[in-house]
């Protein structure tokens, strides 16, 4: 027969055991900082659910992986689409899984979890507790409240959205399955104005100039991707500059009078050229996603090598030299800067 001192310590063990199990996220395990580095999102495998939040500290020689998971002790969903960074909370949005996860940056502990009956793209801060929900297979664009997180309202756009912008008081939206970018007022919920672009329309830059830059993807099929520059004040598209029916870009950032895209590698042109460029600045036929470093020009490059594997990021120089690499989860696709 055990004795009783024995007893309360398995007792004690078995506590600790249990807690381990539904609390993952123990005090001091996950404490991330401001300003200390890298978010990073794994896609992860279409119907797999094995998508997954990871942080790069930037003193650290790899990134911690699988955070959500760690801190909730759940999957986080299938395809992490993006992520918004708003004060300390993340939005975490899932597109398969139609979910957006809400958390605490520091902890990454689950503080809300909306789930949604349409296929979410983007969440869009309008306003100090308003947000607009983009979706794909559906002609909504949505308006949730930030706090508690819940849908409020819809949108009839009549056209799949994708990525949004915020320009002084107004929204401009990106249609994917059409050929226009449209204005709405966040004030009434309504579309002001719309403005023809290319096919495809998904990726929406501002530049110094205030003019917007959108990358439009055509239909892989018989209408090539283009890019189209659009002055929002009078609503007169400035330049359009169209790809060989050969060649399928995507995504599109800039970062001071530069713009850079993916075409087989990372592309950069100047924001005052009328012309796409012929050869990469960076080559990788294998990049998925990027995001350049607001604070130092660096530039993050996913690498999901052949999407079943664990992936690499890539480091580059705002000069396009290589720095370092690092290991990344399934399907690396985007970075968020905390």
């Amino acid at each position: 027969m055990l004795k009783p001192r024995i007893l309360a310590i398995l007792a004690g063990l078995f506590f600790l055991s249990s807690c381990d199990k539904n609390n993952n996220n123990q005090e001091g395990m996950i404490d991330i900082q401001s300003g200390d580095g890298v978010f990073l999102l794994h896609e992860g495998g279409f119907n797999q659910l094995n998508a997954s939040l990871g942080f790069l500290d930037y003193t650290a020689s790899e990134p911690q992986l699988d955070l959500f998971q760690q801190a909730n002790g759940k999957a986080i969903g299938d395809v992490f689409q993006s992520m918004t960074i708003l004060g300390h909370d993340g939005f975490l949005v899932l597109n398969n899984s139609r979910t957006i996860e809400q958390i605490d940056l520091k902890t990454i502990n689950l503080k809300n979890s909306l789930s949604l009956s349409h296929a979410p793209r983007f969440l869009q801060p309008v306003s100090l507790n308003r947000a607009y929900i983009s979706t794909i297979f559906s002609p909504w664009l949505l308006v949730a409240d930030l706090d508690p997180l819940a849908i409020v309202d819809s949108i009839y756009l009549g056209h799949w959205s994708e990525e949004m912008l915020v320009i002084q008081d107004k929204v401009w939206v990106a249609a994917s399955n059409h050929d226009q970018i449209y204005q709405i007022d966040p004030t009434n919920q309504s579309i002001t104005d719309s403005i023809t672009v290319g096919y495809g329309a998904s990726h929406l830059a501002l530049d110094l100039d205030g003019r917007i830059w959108v990358m439009c993807i055509g239909n892989f099929i018989d209408i090539p991707a283009s890019i189209h520059v659009v002055d929002p004040s009078t609503g007169s598209t400035v330049k359009s500059m169209v790809f060989s029916q050969s060649e399928f870009p995507s995504k599109l950032q800039i970062a001071g009078d530069k713009v850079y895209y993916l075409n087989g590698g990372l592309h950069r042109i100047s924001t005052q050229d009328n012309t796409l460029s012929i050869n990469p600045f960076i080559a990788g036929f294998s990049y998925y996603g990027f995001r350049i470093d607001p604070t130092d020009g660096r530039i993050w490059m996913a690498d999901p090598v052949d999407f079943q594997q664990k992936g690499k990021i890539d480091v580059f120089a705002q000069d396009g030299l290589f720095i370092q690499s690092y290991s990344a989860g399934i399907v690396p696709s985007d970075f968020r800067f905390y």
